[in-house]
């Protein structure tokens, strides 16, 4: 199964377990937020924190994975590329791993994730691989994904703030609102309705999405990596979901360095399943896309944007 396929199905999960750790968390800052039970919201916003952290730690293994794969299988096809890269002293090591045939998600937590980064790569890009592990490394356990948790917990303080005001228009106490919460699984859906699992699932989406574009950015950042697939391409959807600023941006191929990503790169708005596929040296070369040693330079397409509203975080591996 390919690393690709991989991706796919982890950000399509909304009902596995990973997903569901989202709504268990949430569910959980809910009833403790409700109840005014401070020490139950503190593990409950710890739990969440956890959760958030390992999710999209993962999603970034893997958007780094892809991206050396399909730089492998461009040196695979041009081998003369193996020598433009920084360890060319070594093209004696120019060989390949067979892709296992299990995908990585059961089971995996974050630190077997970041060793399979290492372990199932191909030799040709060991040492890029490395150096990502490292630094996907150093990120979550720094906690720089806290902000995207933080805004979580701000949106259920404000939902369970709405669920009180509607308990009190019913004739219900504030902890009476809580306590039937706590002790009655109807009582959530009805003070909070679907909305839990519902916002769960939209955030486990944008967060995970966020994440493997972020590996993939990443990743691509290592000269060895760049010297193989030095741009990206925008890649929309295409089906009837698709929104019109987000399709107008199909097709867009700028490098990887581009600052005019920050503008246009994924995700660019809720539930946004665009993403941006790497493009090898022989195929800019073949498309009239690559002189002089750079990519041309392109222009953002009129009418490509994030969603209105949409606080789009710019290119997202320098958002955290």
């Amino acid at each position: 199964m390919s690393s690709r396929l991989d991706i796919s199905k982890y950000l399509e999960d909304v009902s596995g377990r990973y997903a569901r750790g989202y709504v268990e968390a949430v569910d959980a800052m809910f009833v403790a937020e409700a109840m005014g039970n401070t020490a139950a919201l503190f593990q409950a916003r710890r739990d969440w924190r956890d959760i958030v952290t390992e999710t999209m730690g993962i999603a970034e293994v893997l958007g780094a994975m892809t991206m050396l794969k399909e730089a492998s299988d461009v040196v695979r096809s041009e081998p003369e590329l193996f020598h433009l890269m920084a360890h060319a002293e070594h093209a004696t090591m120019l060989r390949f791993v067979n892709t296992p045939t299990q995908t990585l998600l059961p089971s995996l937590s974050f630190e077997e994730a970041l060793d399979n980064l290492t372990l199932r790569v191909p030799v040709t890009f060991e040492d890029a691989a490395q150096r990502t592990k490292q630094n996907i490394g150093k990120v979550y356990q720094e906690g720089k994904g806290l902000a995207f948790a933080r805004a979580a917990e701000a949106e259920v303080t404000q939902r369970v703030q709405k669920a009180l005001i509607d308990a009190h228009r019913l004739g219900l106490s504030e902890f009476d609102a809580g306590r039937r919460i706590m002790t009655d699984a109807n009582a959530v859906r009805k003070l909070g309705g679907a909305w839990s699992e519902s916002y769960s699932k939209l955030v486990f989406r944008n967060n995970t999405n966020h994440a493997a574009v972020a590996g993939r950015f990443r990743q691509a950042r290592d000269p060895d990596v760049k010297a193989a697939t030095p741009a990206f391409r925008f890649t929309a959807t295409g089906d009837a979901d698709t929104r019109p600023n987000h399709q107008a941006a199909d097709g867009l191929v700028m490098a990887v360095d581009d600052p005019d990503w920050r503008k246009i790169a994924p995700i660019l708005g809720h539930n946004c399943r665009c993403e941006v596929d790497p493009m090898g040296l022989p195929l800019l070369r073949r498309k009239g896309l690559f002189k002089d040693g750079k990519v041309v330079k392109k222009q953002i397409p009129n009418g490509a944007r994030p969603d209105k509203g949409f606080i789009h975080s710019g290119r997202p591996d320098l958002a955290f």
